[in-house]
């Protein structure tokens, strides 16, 4: 598509803070990220040592008939249900919580049991006999743990100088004036245009959230859109701007509105010229 000229003004500008909710939200995320992720591991390793023993009651077990049980197991959103229970035999007295995957709703018939090895070892005969489906469940939070301790690393040291060098050649010294260029994003609806800016040789995905405001939208469809950047004048990777001008920095209200009437009358012109007359939001 050929490309409208725009008029911009003599002095230098910069673009900043385009994608500071973005931003902010992974470094809230680095710094929370850590906590979660070791508390999950903790987490996992407590469900992976209780299962251990309850296997080890598995393998040489007796009823206590005439033990008392008191508890519940509740569903927790539908799939998953929680057990404690307090089980007292013989004046002693165990606490046993458990959780495992379940979607049947039905009731369950528990039994007591201690192992015969080790008399103090006391459990459920449900909690035994689910030990395979907590330990998917075990491993599945042990998964979420890993991915949360490698987008602890992944944010701070990929991420984040990922938006930091999209505005380096934009920005520097002798990138002004700057050249207007169309470029794709995704548009799925419900979700922010992201686009793919070539960084270190490689594409990498960036979500577009600017502060409640849009990008300049020249057309789009149910999975792509066409939207304005801008671009060092002896290229370089483009970077969209907000349809307000809001993170342009440097421009006098004068300057705002001449550098939005021109840039209208290049939307105007793209649309007609891609064959797409209606107005873009």
């Amino acid at each position: 598509m050929e490309m409208p000229s725009i008029r911009l003004p003599e002095k230098p500008l910069k673009i900043k803070g385009i994608f500071d909710n973005s931003i902010k939200m992974m470094t809230f995320l680095v710094v929370l990220m850590p906590f979660l992720a070791l508390g999950m591991f903790w987490f996992s390793y407590k469900l992976g040592e209780n299962i251990y023993s309850d296997y080890q009651i598995g393998q040489d077990y007796r009823v206590l008939s005439e033990a008392s049980i008191s508890g519940q197991c509740k569903a927790r959103k539908g799939f998953i249900s929680d057990c404690d229970v307090t089980i007292r035999n013989g004046g002693q007295t165990w606490e046993r919580s458990f959780s495992f995957f379940d979607v049947s709703g039905d009731d369950y018939v528990v039994q007591a049991i201690a192992s015969n090895q080790n008399p103090n070892q006391v459990t459920l005969d449900l909690a035994v006999e689910k030990i395979g489906n907590r330990s998917i469940l075990a491993a599945i939070i042990f998964l979420l743990a890993l991915g949360l301790a490698w987008a602890a690393f992944y944010l701070p040291l990929v991420a984040l100088p990922n938006y930091r060098k999209m505005f380096r050649g934009l920005n520097e010294d002798g990138a002004y004036p700057w050249r207007l260029e169309i470029i794709e994003a995704d548009a799925k609806k419900g979700k922010p245009l992201c686009f793919y800016p070539v960084l270190d040789g490689k594409a990498r995905k960036i979500a577009f959230v600017c502060n409640k405001t849009v990008p300049w939208v020249i057309s789009s469809d149910k999975k792509t859109a066409k939207i304005f950047a801008f671009a060092p004048k002896n290229g370089g990777q483009a970077v969209p701007f907000d349809k307000e001008l809001k993170h342009i920095v440097g421009l006098s209200k004068v300057e705002k509105q001449a550098l939005l009437d021109s840039l209208y009358e290049a939307l105007k012109y793209s649309q007609q010229t891609s064959g797409d007359e209606k107005p873009q939001v």
